[in-house]
């Protein structure tokens, strides 16, 4: 058993332009055609980007940071690939970043770097919201998040 869990290991890379998991040079979402090469999401985890396609019909290409920002652990923006990221970002006409980091200190530092980043390379940068879960009911949502949710309020359509 721990022989096949090795073998399989043995063969899992990492996308050379996304850096999700994969056997291949190409992960199958970079690989896939149809895709808006426009919007990059930017994530923390492969399994961030398998939630986002499981649950939205997001169409774009990603890039998975493997981690946030967190001096205190030595992870800084080489060891999130941050380079080659804006480099893309310079090479590839993104007509949006969206920021999809969790509602954490570190995942908030990590947005705000790429929302500089961003803005350095004159693209256009959103972050995902955070807030109420659908179906939540007030009296019973922690302080922290119904305070982000209250100030981070929009207009209703």
């Amino acid at each position: 058993m721990s022989g096949a869990i090795a073998d399989a290991m043995a063969g899992i890379g990492h996308c050379s332009r996304c850096r999700m998991f994969s056997e291949h040079e190409l992960c199958s979402i970079c690989a896939a055609s149809g895709r808006d090469a426009g919007q990059l999401c930017i994530v923390e985890s492969p399994a961030d980007v398998m939630a986002v396609e499981d649950a939205t019909g997001f169409r774009g290409m990603y890039f998975v940071l493997m981690g946030h920002l967190s001096p205190l652990d030595g992870v800084g923006p080489e060891e999130l690939g941050l380079a080659m990221l804006e480099q893309r970002i310079r090479d590839e006409t993104i007509t949006e970043l969206i920021i999809a980091t969790n509602p954490t200190v570190e995942g908030d530092a990590t947005a705000h770097y790429l929302a500089d980043m961003a803005a350095r390379n004159k693209v256009p940068a959103s972050r995902i919201a955070h807030g109420v879960p659908l179906g939540g009911e007030l009296e019973y949502v922690d302080g922290g998040t119904l305070s982000h949710a209250f100030y981070g309020r929009r207009p209703v359509d």
